[in-house]
């Protein structure tokens, strides 16, 4: 496939139907368009990337939340989390937050999108089960990637390149409390609806920097009270060359 699931309109690469709401594999899963945007869906519970035993059946992008895509949750707090790994196919992105369309109007940008409890580049099991990419934002704007407590972290491990990518555009987006190339203690308990099974050291890094901040207008972003290590290049890797420094994310 070329995207396993995508809320929003575009997100500007590939042939895409103009047509708001969710593509999946499944096809009764219902769209939901509010106004003159993609907005109010829940996504949980989803294993995308792989199949029947946890073979890998690759997507270019795992989850797209693309233009026009506004107040939707990946992930809840009461769901099971989504499993979003094996995404291998070119650009091999596990979650795709924003649009690739060239100098997009600031009314189609995502944003105010919540994303918690997602598990990339792990399956149900805990191994790893890399994407290309973890996590990318491009032009994405005012977003929520994590909560305040580890049964709401996002865990993103095992990517070939980085974990997770802030790209050109990305402005005022929160991080808060997210696992980079780590997972936490006591992961597999019923609360987050995993098998039981305590992490290893070392194995879950994720191939390039823990986070990559790059790109024009990467603004007013904040990274918070997350973990990182375990990871090829830097935890945390800042280089936005057209930025003054009043305005480099802190």
């Amino acid at each position: 496939n070329t995207i396993g699931l995508l809320i929003g309109t575009n997100i500007g690469f590939g042939t895409l139907s103009p047509i708001a709401g969710i593509y999946h594999a499944n096809p009764d899963m219902a769209a939901t368009r509010g106004g003159d945007y993609t907005t109010g869906n829940m996504v949980f519970g989803n294993i995308v990337g792989l199949g029947t035993g946890l073979v890998p059946i690759p997507n270019k992008t795992g989850i797209a939340v693309g233009e026009n895509a506004r107040s939707n949750f990946i992930g809840t707090a009461e769901g099971a989390p989504n499993i979003i790994s094996g995404n291998t196919d070119a650009p091999g992105y596990g979650i795709l937050l924003g649009t690739l369309t060239l100098n997009p109007s600031e009314d189609i940008l995502p944003r105010q999108n919540t994303f918690v409890k997602n598990r990339i580049g792990i399956g149900p099991n805990l191994t790893t089960i890399s994407n290309t990419k973890g996590f990318v934002l491009v032009q994405a704007v005012q977003n929520t990637i994590g909560g305040d407590t580890d049964a709401l972290a996002n865990i993103i491990v095992a990517s070939v390149e980085e974990g997770l990518s802030l790209l050109d555009g990305t402005r005022e987006n929160t991080l808060l409390k997210n696992y980079i190339g780590v997972l936490p203690s006591g992961l597999g308990s019923r609360a987050n609806g995993l098998s039981p099974l305590s992490p290893g050291g070392g194995t879950y890094g994720n191939g390039g920097h823990g986070i990559k901040v790059f790109g024009v207008g990467v603004v007013g972003n904040k990274i918070l009270n997350s973990v990182i290590g375990n990871n090829g290049g830097n935890g945390i890797e800042v280089d936005c060359p057209n930025a003054p420094p009043s305005a480099e994310p802190q």
